[in-house]
């Protein structure tokens, strides 16, 4: 009989008693349980059940949001997803989630939670993270949906100008999503999903926890990123005075630093929030009121281009079309500004907007077509129509490519005049593609308005003061069309040290020129396809059929030193440009040639975090998406941990990642012994 039984020692009976006391808890916190079961109907089939609803509701929240996001407004009206009805329903799938949650509130705080901190067991902390991760996360899309039906009903109503006068309201709903989001991300980092509460569904919440992985690096990002945007909106389109800004449109067939060559300029107003004057011209109109005469040239201030202007293409007197020089664009809107007041007299220009031709086919890619003279404009034949009314007309009365610029300008602001909601979302989206791209530049010469502006990654600024950074930038010095044919593919390797600096960089660069003589330019009359180089000895300037010429610039952290450089036609320059050191170098390139390129430097970026290596590579307006390739070799006896994104490799002692650079990209990885 258990009662006759020897005792046993000490230290098995405190055990036992020990095992005693967890028995009483258990069974304690079940009655507690099993009372509030009885009392609200708490079962645990009604728990497993509730779970499994809660997430369905929010997967069809997910899915309406993207299904409207992936909608072009191109599409037929009976096909096409409203932006405003998919909120709306989105906030009802939120709401009935919502409800969910709050049937078990009442047990989860008054039981789960203070049982949770008195035993520590590891099952009902996992239920706590869960609850508290499911509700912040539910109150930030809540928030965040709350937002987008109060901007989308100010638009519907007032347009954009009765947007601006609401900023406030719409930054307080971003304020509360962002401090959601935190506590949510907070409870995140504490679940295990390996040991996931028993009666949490895993199979249908494991997506959604990892849709939020997914999301969470671009949610913290964006949200005080929106928020700033929202605060400077008012002042930014004109609701304390009138705003003008300088226009330039940038062909990316010729590329330059900032985008491409300079064919078109002007000026657009905004006074609330309305556009109320556009004008924009052909470059060489704008240049002609410099002053100029066919027989005596430019009779203007004499502006001195930059070296390699002088070296590669003989440019004597430096002009607005080759004024796009400064890889910094804020430095290029300042010497922009400077070619316009001599062209036009003093007029007051609050700032400079960069356009790429890829830019305004993303513009109408969101809004559809448009009709300019009778002839429909779209995303996929922009460049053709161009060709057409700028190449083919023979009406020599009037500049041609002016007229073509004037009337693209007006109708898209018209268009946006008369929007309606569900475009409005769909643009702001399309806008955001076409600046995450560089497509879109933005420089204010107010000193708050450009410091968000920097922090919202728009004005094209030369980056990388911290960690391991670089910017390659090419400039078409040939007088040709031919950027899109030249190929590239780099490949960038980098040696850490024990904290994660970077000691020793290689970029390698394969280029290849696609051209083929005989080839015919899709939107170009014949003459685009001849390369130039000047010729300094006989001072003439000397073409080929399909020859390129490119400078290559390129920008690693401060103070690096270059240690060794292959493959350039001449001596590579390393120079300063806007406190910003270069090295710079030309190569040319007859058609269907190749070669490879090749820097090696030391470069200076210390990790902002000791252990944790952070790579920027920035990526240049204009440019082809060209493949990159990332090899970062790990110092001895580390490891790498936390690596983002996933890589394409991991050995013993390299990380390996392959992309395209499409848009700035980021790599880093920590390191542990």
């Amino acid at each position: 009989m258990p009662m006759f039984r020897k005792k046993r020692t000490k230290r098995r009976h405190h055990h036992a008693l020990s095992k005693q006391k967890l028995i009483g808890i258990i069974v304690s916190i079940l009655i507690l349980l099993g009372s509030c079961a009885m009392a609200g109907d708490f079962t645990l089939t009604q728990m497993t059940l509730s779970t499994q609803i809660f997430a369905s509701e929010l997967e069809q929240a997910i899915t309406l949001l993207e299904s409207a996001k992936k909608s072009p407004t191109n599409t037929l009206a009976s096909q096409r997803v409203d932006g405003v009805q998919a909120i709306s329903q989105a906030q009802e799938h939120l709401l009935n989630a919502q409800y969910i949650l709050d049937s078990f509130r009442l047990v989860i705080n008054l039981v789960i939670i203070p049982t949770a901190n008195i035993t520590h067991f590891t099952s009902l902390r996992q239920l706590v993270a869960w609850w508290t991760f499911t509700n912040e996360a539910v109150l930030t899309g809540q928030e965040l949906l709350n937002a987008a039906w109060f901007g989308a009903v100010t638009l519907k109503n007032n347009q954009l100008p009765g947007l601006l006068t609401e900023t406030a309201r719409l930054q307080s709903y971003l304020q509360a999503a962002e401090g959601h989001f935190q506590q949510a991300q907070a409870a995140r980092l504490q679940i295990d999903v390996n040991e996931p509460p028993f009666f949490l569904s895993t199979d249908s919440l494991l997506p959604a926890l990892s849709r939020w992985d997914t999301m969470t690096p671009s949610l913290e990002q964006t949200l005080p990123q929106f928020r700033q945007l929202l605060g400077t909106l008012p002042t930014a389109l004109g609701n304390e005075r009138p705003m003008t800004y300088l226009v330039i449109i940038q062909s990316t067939d010729n590329l330059r630093a900032t985008g491409g060559f300079l064919a078109g300029a002007g000026t657009i107003r905004f006074e609330n929030g309305q556009v109320t004057d556009v004008t924009i011209r052909d470059v060489v109109e704008r240049e002609f009121a410099t002053k100029w005469s066919p027989k005596e040239g430019y009779l203007s201030t004499r502006i001195m281009p930059p070296e390699p202007l002088g070296r590669y293409m003989g440019l004597g007197h430096w002009v607005l079309r080759d004024g796009n020089w400064w890889a910094d664009f804020p430095t290029t809107a300042r010497q922009i500004d400077q070619f316009w007041q001599l062209s036009e007299g003093q007029t007051s220009i609050d700032g400079v907007i960069g356009l790429t031709d890829q830019g305004i086919a993303t513009i109408l890619e969101s809004i559809g077509s448009i009709s300019i003279a009778g002839q429909m404009l779209d995303a996929k034949n922009l460049k053709s129509v161009a060709s057409q009314r700028i190449y083919a007309s023979t009406d020599s009365t009037i500049n041609q490519e002016s007229a073509f610029f004037q009337q693209v300008a007006q109708t898209l602001v018209s268009y946006t005049e008369r929007q309606s909601t569900a475009q409005w979302l769909s643009l702001a989206q399309y806008l955001q593609i076409a600046m995450q791209h560089h497509d879109i530049l933005v420089s204010s010469f107010d000193p708050t308005l450009n410091g968000v502006f920097h922090d919202l990654n728009l004005d094209g600024a030369v980056r990388g003061q911290q960690d391991d950074y670089f910017y390659l930038v090419e400039d078409n010095l040939c007088d040709s069309k031919l950027s899109s044919f030249v190929k590239q593919n780099l490949r960038y390797e980098v040696e850490l040290g024990e904290n994660g600096q970077p000691t020793l960089a290689t970029l390698t660069i394969d280029k290849i020129n696609s051209y083929k003589p005989g080839v015919k330019l899709l939107y170009f009359p014949f003459g685009y396809n001849m390369g130039g180089r000047w010729d300094a000895q006989t001072q003439r300037w000397d073409t080929w059929e399909g020859y390129y010429g490119g400078y290559l610039r390129l920008f690693p952290p401060p103070q690096s030193h270059l240690v060794m450089v292959t493959g350039f036609d001449d001596k590579v320059d390393v120079a300063m440009e806007n406190d910003r050191s270069y090295f710079g170098g030309y190569v040319g390139l007859w058609s269907a040639a190749e070669r490879q390129l090749q820097f090696r430097w030391i470069p200076t970026g210390q990790p902002r975090v000791s252990g944790k290596y952070h790579l920027l590579v920035q990526r240049q307006p204009g440019a082809l998406a060209h493949p990159l390739t990332v090899l970062v070799h790990l110092p001895p006896n580390s490891r790498a941990t936390n690596i983002i994104p996933a890589p394409t490799a991991v050995t013993e002692q390299t990380v390996t990642w392959r992309a395209v650079l499409n848009q700035d990209l980021t790599f880093e990885l920590s390191l542990s012994k």
